[in-house]
């Protein structure tokens, strides 16, 4: 019997068929839909910009592209469009304060399809609270302007800001607002003598807090001679104690000008503008005092001299009195170096450490002459040889001069 087909058959056949094409094509489209997962996180908030948050998690047959659909607040994230990383565009609205939770939504798409993907970020709130520390420091005194003292500590979860509130003395230090560091703003108030301490209140703020700190600035007691001596500063330093140091001029003129409570005893400045050669006991051994207002008060230390000699010696002597003009003369420091011939010489006392106890008067014993002048109403007492007492008299001024302070300042 010969076989066939019958059309019942064949038309069922077909049938089979398609329904048998029709399930695949269903397979094949599901297994390329992308998979996407929503992602919800813990974050803390005062973040760096640039800071990873998360990844979103998709998964595809092809390469996925990413981009943020929305968010809120706007522009808080950004996130890389390969990789699908989430990360801080804008720190300043990861603050827990003004926003607890950062929402956004992702959109993710290959060549053939697309999803989304819903983003939570729950902000962590940290302690704002600035925290700071007082500051007390020691500090030598005679510094530079702009000399940094010290940084205030302080730390925040934001930027802070310093300002000065208030300082003792007033107009002493300086801030960096950025940094906290400082400085000094006056170095005339850095003056162990006159402030030994100076104080100040700090005030730190940050974009919701503020907090206070005090700096408290112990100055170190230094030699003052030293600090404002120059070209004969080492010289000075390697002295000992009751010598007498050839110093330049403009360096006597700052001792005269920085120390304080200075007294020019002897002469004045004005003394100096027109003088003659001195035949005051010319080319012998001679003491003499200036007898005139220009003395010191009880108490004053001579640190420092200027002479106009006319000849050169190397026994020459400064010598003081709390007695009288003519009496009770004592030697003041080791004798003088050796001068320079007709021009003013300067020089400076390490060590002084004989204070005046009654009003002083300052003399000088010369083997050689001294410039003088002549004026009227004037008088300088006098005495042969080196000696204490002064009973000779004459209408002239000597030319010296001491600089004397009650302030013991080295």
């Amino acid at each position: 019997m010969k076989n066939s087909l019958k059309p019942s058959s064949f038309f069922i056949l077909i049938i089979l068929l398609f329904t048998c094409s029709c399930g695949s094509d269903d397979d094949s489209s599901a297994s390329n839909k992308i998979i996407v997962k929503n992602l919800v996180t813990n974050f803390d908030e005062n973040p760096t910009l640039n800071a990873s948050i998360g990844t979103i998690q998709a998964t595809s047959n092809y390469t996925l592209s990413f981009s943020i659909s929305s968010q809120t607040p706007a522009g808080a994230l950004k996130i890389n469009p390969s990789t699908g990383e989430l990360s801080v565009a804008d720190t300043a609205v990861f603050d827990f304060e003004t926003n607890q939770i950062i929402n956004a939504v992702i959109s993710i798409s290959d060549k053939n399809d697309s999803a989304s993907a819903i983003v939570t970020i729950n902000i962590n709130d940290l302690d704002d609270t600035i925290s700071v520390e007082n500051l007390v420091t020691n500090f030598d005194e005679n510094p530079i302007t702009d000399a940094v003292i010290a940084t205030i500590q302080a730390t925040s979860t934001k930027t802070l800001s310093f300002t000065i509130s208030s300082q003792t003395p007033d107009g002493a230090l300086k801030i960096n607002p950025s940094t906290g560091e400082l400085s000094v703003a006056d170095p005339v108030i850095f003056d162990f003598e006159t402030n030994p301490i100076i104080s100040a209140s700090i005030s730190i703020i940050d974009a919701i807090d503020t907090a206070s700190a005090t700096a408290t600035i112990n100055l170190n007691n230094l030699d003052d001679i030293a600090s404002f001596l120059t070209t004969s500063q080492a010289d000075y330093l390697a002295a000992t104690d009751g010598t007498w140091i050839i110093i330049e001029e403009a360096e006597y003129n700052v001792l005269a000008n920085k120390l304080n409570a200075v007294t020019k005893v002897a002469t004045s400045d004005d003394d100096y503008i027109a003088y003659e050669t001195s035949n005051l006991n010319s080319r012998t051994s001679f003491t003499a005092a200036n007898n005139d207002d220009l003395t010191m008060p009880s108490g004053s230390y001579v640190f420092a001299l200027k002479t106009n000699n006319h000849a050169v010696s190397t026994t020459n002597k400064v010598k003081q009195s709390s007695t009288s003009v003519s009496d009770g003369f004592i030697d003041l420091g080791n004798p003088l170096p050796a001068n320079e011939v007709d021009t003013t010489n300067y020089f400076v006392l390490k060590g002084s450490n004989s204070p005046t106890t009654d009003l002083g008067y300052l003399g000088i014993h010369a083997n050689n002459s001294l410039k003088y002048k002549n004026i009227t109403e004037r008088n300088v007492v006098t005495g042969p040889g080196d000696v204490n007492t002064l009973p000779n008299s004459a209408n002239q001024v000597v030319l010296y001069q001491g600089l004397s302070t009650t302030q013991k300042q080295w």
